[in-house]
């Protein structure tokens, strides 16, 4: 349950950014353009470093990673 709460959430947040960048040129002024523009910048550096993923997502992934990590080696431990 609380974990669809949280995809909820990401998908929300994603949907607000989307909407951010698609009605930036209709509400904002040109001088804020510089702003815009490093935005959407760092936006795709971060999608480049990350494989692109966002940042929450690969924090999920990898915290799911560890749990999965844990899991086995207890399953092995009490195997052995």
């Amino acid at each position: 349950m609380a974990y669809n709460l949280v995809l909820g959430a990401i998908q929300f947040l994603h949907f607000l950014i989307d909407a951010f960048v698609v009605s930036y040129v209709f509400i904002f002024n040109p001088i804020y353009d510089i702003y815009f523009v490093t935005f959407v910048l760092l936006q795709t550096m971060h999608w480049g470093a990350l494989k692109n993923e966002c940042f929450i997502s690969y924090i999920e992934k990898k915290n799911d990673i560890t749990k999965l990590r844990t899991r086995v080696k207890a399953k092995l431990d009490t195997t052995l």
